[in-house]
């Protein structure tokens, strides 16, 4: 586990959701120990000391599980995501509209992914270029998906959009 990305999602993601929507921190802190949990896993990390995949049922495993644990942070990610621009819809006073801007482009960004994991067909607007359904697996930089030939989307680049959105994150100023 990468206890410094996990400090950031204690320290200061939860502490701005509750600011911004007046709760949820544990749920968001949540989906922070899965992802200091999975930040930092390389296909290096699964092979064995001769250089080759572990292909015993132990490495089988561990790699199948990282690949369901990085499916399903996707899909609660997106749900917090989901539940939060809802929210501040509901009640604009909660964040400045640069933050709703942000969160509705952070949604998009994740929704490319997630509506191929959830609902095993691509995303409307990429029915022509994206795969049915996402390859699983590990590219260099980490767990990916391939949604297309050409893209290649990592869970780290996916928690750092997020990680962004929530420090950008700002209440409305209330005017006297």
């Amino acid at each position: 586990m990468e206890y410094e990305r996990y400090s950031e999602w204690v320290r200061f993601a939860g502490f701005v959701i509750r600011r911004a929507t007046g709760g949820l921190p544990h749920h968001l802190q949540l989906l922070g120990i899965v992802d200091a949990e999975l930040r930092g896993i390389r296909r290096e990390h699964l092979l064995g000391q001769d250089g080759r995949p572990l292909e015993d049922a132990f490495g089988i495993l561990m790699h199948e599980r990282i690949i369901i644990q990085a499916h399903l942070w996707v899909l609660g990610v997106y749900e917090f995501i989901r539940m939060l621009d809802e929210r501040l819809r509901d009640n604009p006073a909660l964040a400045t509209d640069a933050s709703i801007a942000m969160i509705t482009a952070t949604k998009r960004q994740f929704s490319r992914l997630r509506v191929p994991l959830a609902k095993l067909e691509p995303e409307s607007r990429h029915a022509k270029e994206d795969l049915v359904v996402p390859l699983p697996g590990m590219g260099p930089a980490g767990i990916a998906w391939q949604l297309n030939p050409d893209l290649m989307v990592y869970q780290e680049d996916l928690s750092d959009v997020l990680m962004d959105m929530l420090i950008a994150l700002r209440p409305r100023q209330i005017e006297p």
